[in-house]
């Protein structure tokens, strides 16, 4: 028996129509900003996390929000920086959240790395 298809789910269309905005944009205009300051390296475009370290997170979060009564979890993702190199590249990063605020008791995950997507999705099929 197949499980539930969780809500929220894009199509690939869908995502790739978000990522050219993106790139259009916002990827733009951080490129732009770091040639203007002598960065020819583009910034990073992705961060890939493995699903062991989600699922190893999430049980973290469900256990340490547990210890502390709390309730009304989820995961908020950020957008950050961190230096490599010298050079300063985009990153994300999990906070831990209850009843929608967060919950600064239990650390944060940032342990992706960072990139830029491959040209190919679906095994091939761009």
């Amino acid at each position: 028996m197949q499980p539930p298809l969780p809500k929220g789910l894009i199509d690939k269309e869908t995502a790739k129509a978000m990522e050219k905005l993106y790139v259009d944009n916002q990827y733009a205009i951080i490129n732009r900003y770091r040639q203007s300051h002598g960065d020819d390296e583009p910034d990073s475009r992705e961060t890939i996390f493995s699903l062991e370290e989600i699922e190893n997170y999430i049980a973290y979060v469900k256990e340490a929000s547990n210890a502390l009564g709390l309730r009304d979890l989820g995961i908020r993702i950020y957008q950050g920086a961190k230096s490599a190199d010298e050079k300063v590249f985009t990153t994300v990063f999990f906070a831990p959240t209850n009843e929608g605020n967060n919950s600064m008791e239990i650390q944060c995950l940032n342990l992706g790395s960072y990139g830029r997507p491959p040209t190919v999705y679906d095994n091939g099929n761009k």
